[in-house]
Formats: C-alpha cells, structure tokens, sequence
C-alpha cells in the first residue's frame, strides 16, 4: 500500500515536473517569439524613419496650393546658390577679360611706341649709312691766276666745298713754286664727316707783272674777294703806279655764301688787296 501510495505521489511529481517543464519552455518561446516580433517592429520603424529622412522636405505654397502646384524649397536654394556661383564666376570672368585687355592695350602700345622709336633709331642709322657721296664744290677752279712773288698764299681758300649745307674743309697738295713764273698742278679734296672724299684737279699760275699787263691777264681772287699780292707790287697797285687787273668772285659763290651765311671774312689779310679798297662790295 504505502509502495503504490509512495509510486503515486512520484508519478505525480513527474508529472507536475514535466508540466512545469512545458510550461518553462512555451514561456521561453513566448518570449522569443515576442522579443523576435519587437526587433522586426524596430527595423521596420528605422527603415521608414530612414525613408522619410531621405525623402526632401516640401512645403505648399500657399499661392498655388489650391491648383495642386508644389514647390521644391530644397531645389530653390540649390537655384539660389547656383545663381550666385554663376553670377560670381561670370564676375571673375570678366576681371580676367578687362585685365588682360588692359594689359593687352598697354603693352601694346609700349611695344608700339618701343617699335617706333627703335625704327626711328634705324631709319637714322641707314640714313647714316646711306651718306655716300662726298661734299660738292660750288664754282670749282680749274684754274688759278696768283701775282709772282705773292705772300700769304693758302689755296684751299679759292675753294668752296658744301656738305649738307655745310662748309668742308678743303685741302690742296701740290708742288707750287711762287718765285718762278710757270704753270703747276695741284689736287684739290674735301672730305664730309662719312668719311666721304671729293677730289679734283686743277693748275696754279704764277705770273709776273709785266705778263700780267701784257697778255692781260686777271688775278684770281679767294671767295672772299681779296687777292694775294708781292709786297712791291700791292704798293704800286695802291699808288696807281701800275695797272692792275683781278677777277670777281663767282655769282654762283657768292649766292652759296649769302644763303648759308658762311663767315669768310677772315681770309682777308693786310698783305691782300680787296675790292673793298675801292668801296666794292661783295
């Protein structure tokens, strides 16, 4: 008795414990089933909170809201800031457009002006180089009469050489000999600041007085008009001893002397006679 009392309360215990154990494990799968349900509902509200977090705000304008029209605001501030970037570029464009045409301008003319005066510079050099021909004599003398015995004789003085409208330096060689009646060849040059020479050939003439009368035959005078003359025979000519005859300076000289306003009055010398001294003047 007491064993089948005793088996009894154990099958019953097994069995409360068993119930027990079912009753643990639905709980538990309950539970899960639950916590598996809360998880599924938060990543379900995270994902629409996500959508709606992607989704762009709009706002109804309440112009247009009765025709169904919405507006964008996101768009309209991307259109503003796309504005100014345009309008800032556009500024910077055409900065960059002034400046390089101011440059352009500038730079231009300082090359132009640079240009020009480095031509002018040129053009002056071949000017320079250009000069090529050598003074010019104006009423050239082939020959010249000279008084025997003359003093103070210096043949580059019945001579005018003219370069660019000025007077060259004229130079005669040659071997006269005034003391002796005869005929002598000299040569005749003048040279311009080129370096340009210009030469001729003439003859000097010494005679005495008495050929003088003879023939006759006219002394030549300088371009300043005075004649060179033997001490002897310049008192004899003032005194009116003896007849005396002289040539004038060439009008084609005298022109060139009067135009230029050459100064020639220093080849006038005491021992010269001039035709001033009968109140002629030149």
């Amino acid at each position: 008795m007491e064993k089948r009392s005793k088996r009894r309360r154990n099958s019953e215990e097994i069995q409360d414990l068993g119930l027990d154990l079912d009753e643990e494990i639905i709980d538990e799968e309950d539970e899960a089933e639950e916590d598996l349900e809360v998880e599924i509902e938060e990543v379900e509200e995270d994902s629409i909170d996500s959508d709606f977090r992607e989704m762009p705000k709009v706002r109804i304008d309440a112009d247009t809201g009765n025709n169904g029209h919405k507006h964008l605001s996101s768009q309209k501030g991307s259109n503003q800031n796309l504005k100014w970037v345009l309008v800032c570029i556009l500024c910077i464009v055409l900065g960059v457009v002034i400046y390089g045409g101011y440059k352009v301008f500038f730079s231009g003319n300082e090359e132009d002006k640079t240009s020009e005066i480095n031509n002018q510079k040129d053009d002056t050099t071949v000017v320079e180089n250009q000069d090529t021909e050598g003074p010019s004599f104006i009423g050239f003398l082939d020959r010249v009469v000279i008084n025997l015995n003359a003093v103070d004789v210096d043949y580059s003085k019945y001579y005018l050489a003219i370069d660019n409208d000025q007077q060259m330096q004229v130079t005669v060689t040659g071997d006269v000999n005034l003391a002796a009646e005869g005929e002598y060849p000299i040569t005749v040059s003048a040279t311009d600041q080129a370096g340009n020479t210009t030469t001729q050939n003439a003859v000097v003439q010494v005679i005495s007085e008495d050929t003088m009368v003879a023939i006759p035959l006219e002394l030549t005078p300088m371009i300043d008009g005075s004649i060179p003359m033997a001490p002897d025979t310049k008192q004899r000519v003032d005194a009116n001893v003896i007849l005396y005859y002289y040539g004038e300076v060439s009008q084609e000289i005298q022109n060139e002397i009067a135009r230029l306003g050459l100064d020639v009055s220093g080849y006038h010398l005491d021992t010269y006679w001039h035709p001033n001294d009968l109140n002629v003047g030149y």
